[in-house]
């Protein structure tokens, strides 16, 4: 069973409601060699549950790659935290961006609370 597909043959296994926005973040990239390595990028949040998001970039990152995400919300102004996990990538062929889907791991009891108000 594979962890990550092209997502034109995937198939719709959400087990958590999604919420459409329109946020821009700053995403965090670990090199796999050493954590203390790490890459800021500016995406856009275009989707989000308790279990992930979907970003867009205008560059592509490794599936499995480990990340973070920091996003202001009205719940959370001073900024939330997300750690997760790159597990799809797709280019959009009309303007070469990548819609990039990230499952959020190793969540802490805040993170939990703001998510639930936000897809709420």
């Amino acid at each position: 069973m594979a962890l990550f597909v092209n997502k034109k043959d995937a198939v719709d296994r959400r087990r958590k409601d999604r919420v459409g926005f329109h946020v821009p973040m700053k995403l965090w990239i670990s090199s796999r060699i050493s954590h203390s390595n790490e890459e800021t990028f500016e995406v856009i949040g275009k989707n989000i549950s308790e279990g992930g998001i979907l970003i867009q970039s205008s560059q592509n990152f490794p599936p499995l790659s480990p990340c973070r995400l920091r996003m202001q919300t009205a719940f959370k102004p001073e900024g939330l935290w997300l750690e997760g996990m790159i597990v799809w990538t797709q280019q959009n062929e009309e303007d070469g961006m990548w819609k990039i889907g990230i499952a959020f791991v190793n969540l802490g009891k805040e993170a939990r609370v703001v998510l639930r108000k936000i897809v709420a």
